[in-house]
């Protein structure tokens, strides 16, 4: 994880280019938006150091929340090329990813963050309660909902076929209606 991370933390040119900092103001919107009631993202420590969201405040998990995206996108750019992959990823037993070539590469896939990621994560990052635990487990959970995040929408229609499906069955009437 703190390779991945260091790509873009410590890479100035990196930080400095259009896409980063579009990805980067995607994802502090969407961090802002983090339900407070959780306790683990309710106390304001820190200055909110986005912008333009004065009067709201920020603290360590949630900006441990935004480096936790942004790394997501540098691994999702690697896994996208195939250069990454989960397959042997196990870091209750202390196992790195696979850093080899591979033929999983998805061309159909956004790379990066897309706005609510940050919603799946947040559960996972406040449960995990540590940083590294959190990403690999939001990588996990990416891995088994990817197809929701595909460009041409393939996933999210059959998960709507399946509820229209079930509507019909569980409840013939709304069914019609709709």
């Amino acid at each position: 994880y703190y390779a991945l991370k260091r790509e873009w933390f410590e890479d100035t040119a990196v930080q400095e280019s259009e896409a980063f900092q579009e990805q980067k103001l995607r994802i502090e919107k969407d961090v802002h938006r983090t339900d407070r009631t959780i306790s683990f993202f309710a106390s304001e420590t820190l200055p909110n150091f986005a912008g333009d969201y004065t009067g709201v405040g920020s603290n360590e998990n949630l900006e441990l929340l935004k480096d936790i995206l942004l790394t997501y996108n540098v691994w999702a750019a690697k896994a996208s090329t195939g250069t990454i992959t989960t397959a042997t990823t196990n870091t209750s037993a202390g196992k790195k990813p696979s850093t080899t070539e591979s033929s999983t590469a998805e061309p159909n896939l956004l790379e990066g963050y897309v706005q609510g990621m940050s919603d799946l994560l947040a559960p996972v990052f406040a449960v995990m309660g540590d940083e590294v635990m959190g990403f690999w487990a939001f990588v996990g959970l990416m891995e088994k909902t990817k197809k929701n995040f595909y460009r041409d929408q393939v996933g999210m229609q059959s998960q709507l076929e399946t509820l229209g499906q079930l509507i019909r069955v569980l409840d013939p009437k709304l069914y019609r209606h709709l």
